[in-house]
């Protein structure tokens, strides 16, 4: 028995999404996807992957208390066009890339990237910076059947923001 994690920015899944936070197994010659990370909306194609903080817009979407944080990353006509895309969209997102790009951006870190995987370099590097210096506590994800919750996750970044902790912590 083999279990494979394959966590990567974009690749189409048999279900027709975009894949890229995926657990599979391996027994007696057969592949099967045994979780995921949740598919959260993919707008803009690859507009999405060069611009973080359009990541931000579909992850932190629905998370209480982040438009005002999430409305400051663009202008009031990308903010209704995007929004009403946003609405629309029926192709989803499993990417951990995402994921990555949507923390980077709501952290300021990056909101438009100038290569691929800028986001999350920087995201490593801020984790990596005092990673001895600080006591880290841990976010919650929470597994529902074969799907990650990272609701609480996410909620937990926006009001450890908004109480002004360390963004290295």
């Amino acid at each position: 028995n083999v279990l494979g994690v394959i966590w990567d920015g974009t690749g189409l899944g048999d279900d027709g999404n975009i894949w890229g936070g995926e657990f599979f197994s391996f027994n007696d010659g057969v592949i099967k996807r045994e979780a995921h990370l949740p598919y959260q909306k993919h707008i803009l194609g690859d507009k999405m992957v060069n611009e973080p903080r359009i990541a931000a817009l579909s992850f932190f979407n629905t998370i209480k208390d982040a438009k005002e944080l999430l409305k400051k990353k663009f202008s009031q006509l990308e903010w209704d066009t995007y929004s009403k895309l946003y609405s629309k969209s029926t192709l989803n997102t499993s990417s951990i890339g995402r994921l990555f790009d949507a923390v980077a951006s709501i952290l300021d870190l990056n909101n438009k990237s100038t290569f691929h995987g800028q986001a999350a370099m920087l995201l490593e590097a801020l984790a990596q910076r005092d990673v001895d210096k600080f006591s880290s506590k841990p976010y919650t994800i929470k597994n529902k059947k074969n799907e990650f919750d990272l609701s609480i996750l996410l909620a937990e970044v926006i009001i450890d923001l908004k109480n002004g902790r360390e963004k290295n912590s």
